[in-house]
């Protein structure tokens, strides 16, 4: 959840309360001594496994039947403690669930979010080497080890985004391909959900590029795609959330006073042998206050298109130049006469 407001301001915030059990007594239990110019929350609502029978690799071609899906609520779990996952040195939090009612992990198995923060403008060491900055945060989402629980099990993550925009308000969900893979070698396309407003300072996002990994190691070998899916409205579960602690019972009234929309994003490709083949997904965005940045041509790819075309026609120019040289001078060699100086002997 990210809060922007006027300077001094400071949060209060009732430990006892955001901490029960009693959704009633959660609601408003974060307040601030001047109201925010602006807030957003994202919500990770629910995770999908289902039986991809017919290898299409998606949500609105799989199959229908109750019996190939699983659907398991994020909104009310227990996650493990981030003191032994989290790297202060970098930047770094982690949050894992590994012990789940209803989720079914191995051993050494786990769901995760990784979130990476920076003061200056940045980009991930890992691919897809997403840029962030002092304005948004890098999170990987990752799938380790979990126990499939169909033969041809592929994953979706549900997202729901809220925002204080009033009804002038809007979300949308776009794609634009770069023509830049420097990066992320071979992928070009971009994603962004952008909720913006009237007020045009006023904005929240979402950006990833459209692949993810079945690998810890990650590469281009180990890339699959990731899909995503219409925006749509939601009255999705809120309960015992930090978006229910501030926002309150405006969130059983979205429409008018907040704005909240959702999406799926599912991972995986046809023929990429599921989810079982490795039993690993992971999967790179970031969340930032304002606007999406745009995929640049950095200066050295610019210096090496550069070089490329233009070392080719020097070659010529100075070709061509030498050329012309070479034949004034022999021009003026032969006393301006350009035809040839042999004399038969008889």
């Amino acid at each position: 959840m990210v809060f922007h407001t006027p300077l001094g301001s400071h949060p209060m915030i009732n430990c006892t309360n955001l901490l029960s059990h009693n959704v009633s007594s959660v609601e408003n239990s974060i307040r601030f001594s001047q109201p925010p110019f602006y807030t957003f929350a994202v919500m990770f609502t629910k995770l999908y496994e289902y039986n991809d029978v017919d290898d299409k690799a998606s949500l609105t071609l799989a199959s229908k039947n109750e019996s190939d899906w699983k659907v398991y609520d994020l909104s009310d779990v227990e996650w493990d403690s981030a003191n032994d996952t989290s790297n202060v040195q970098l930047n770094q939090v982690e949050f894992r669930l590994s012990k789940n009612g209803t989720i079914n992990f191995h051993e050494h198995g786990y769901l995760s979010f990784k979130l990476q923060l920076s003061n200056v403008t940045d980009r991930g060491s890992i691919l897809p080497h997403l840029e962030f900055s002092a304005n948004s945060t890098l999170i990987d989402f990752s799938l380790n080890d979990i126990e499939p629980t169909f033969p041809n099990s592929r994953f979706a993550l549900e997202m729901t985004l809220v925002t204080s925009n009033k009804s002038t308000g809007t979300q949308t969900l776009t794609n634009y391909r770069s023509i830049d893979d420097e990066h992320s070698p071979g992928v070009f396309e971009v994603v962004d959900w952008l909720a913006s407003s009237d007020l045009k300072a006023s904005a929240a996002y979402l950006q990833w590029k459209s692949v993810c990994y079945k690998k810890d190691v990650r590469s281009v070998q180990t890339s699959t795609d990731v899909v995503k899916y219409d925006l749509e409205s939601t009255n999705a579960t809120t309960n015992m959330t930090v978006a229910l602690a501030y926002f309150g019972n405006k969130l059983l009234t979205p429409g008018t006073l907040l704005m909240m929309r959702a999406t799926n994003v599912s991972f995986g490709q046809s023929k990429d042998h599921f989810y079982a083949s490795t039993n690993y997904s992971a999967w790179s965005f970031t969340i930032g206050y304002g606007f999406p940045p745009k995929e640049r041509i950095s200066i050295l790819i610019i210096l090496v298109i550069s070089i490329g075309l233009g070392l080719p026609v020097l070659l010529m120019l100075a070709g061509g130049i030498y050329m012309c040289v070479k034949r004034r001078a022999s021009s003026s060699f032969n006393g301006g006469d350009l035809t040839s100086s042999y004399q038969q002997i008889n």
